[in-house]
């Protein structure tokens, strides 16, 4: 489970003026059960902005689920011009406003010039293949390699049989050397060596 936790800071105007301390910021919640929650990253997600926008100072982050568009989660808010004391009778405009975000976008390992890799906890191979949403750039690439329970590549699976992946996308489709296939994997335990050089890893997922 994912979610948004707002982090409000308000202190007290001075002497009727504009309360220009007032913020509204969201952090990244995280769950496994809906019950427990943690913020995993203790960093801003979504912050406020300048002047110039509609997240200056104080916007909300409505309660729906985002709404997935075509590889996009389109995330809604409503954002106004401030806040001020209610006896001002100034009123501050509001808007219904939209943010975007790639499909599970929340986070990601990113690597730059200097290569790095990262090792997934174990988990049952399944389905015909392993994709992953990944972006590259700047001529970087990433290689996966398949281990077994014991932390050994499994022949056939190994990085160097990887066919490097050189450009992003949302489902992009991880392939070894032939004869070796994701599916044949199916059914065992395993854990992926993820190599990378100028690249954001966003997910990886197996499917039909």
């Amino acid at each position: 489970w994912l979610g948004f936790a707002e982090m409000r800071r308000v202190r007290k105007a001075d002497r009727g003026l504009l309360d220009r301390g007032t913020r509204i910021n969201w952090e990244l919640l995280s769950s496994r059960d809906g019950r427990q929650w943690s913020r995993p990253l203790n960093t801003l997600f979504f912050s406020d902005a300048d002047e110039e926008t509609w997240r200056h100072r104080v916007f909300k982050v409505f309660a729906n689920a985002p709404i997935e568009r075509n590889g996009q989660l389109f995330i809604y808010y409503g954002g106004k011009t401030g806040t001020v004391p209610i006896e001002t009778g100034y009123q501050p405009f509001q808007a219904l406003c939209l943010a975007t975000l790639r499909k599970d976008g929340f986070v990601s390992l990113s690597a730059n010039d200097a290569t790095g890799q990262v090792r997934t906890k174990p988990f049952l191979a399944a389905g015909k293949r392993l994709s992953l949403n990944v972006e590259i750039h700047n001529q970087g690439n990433l290689r996966v390699e398949a281990l077994s329970t014991a932390g050994l590549p499994i022949p056939g699976f190994e990085l160097h049989n990887c066919i490097p992946i050189k450009a992003g996308g949302l489902n992009v489709g991880v392939t070894w050397k032939q004869p070796s296939q994701w599916h044949q994997l199916s059914g065992k335990a395993v854990s992926l060596r993820i190599q990378m050089r100028n690249s954001d890893l966003y997910s990886f997922r197996a499917s039909q």
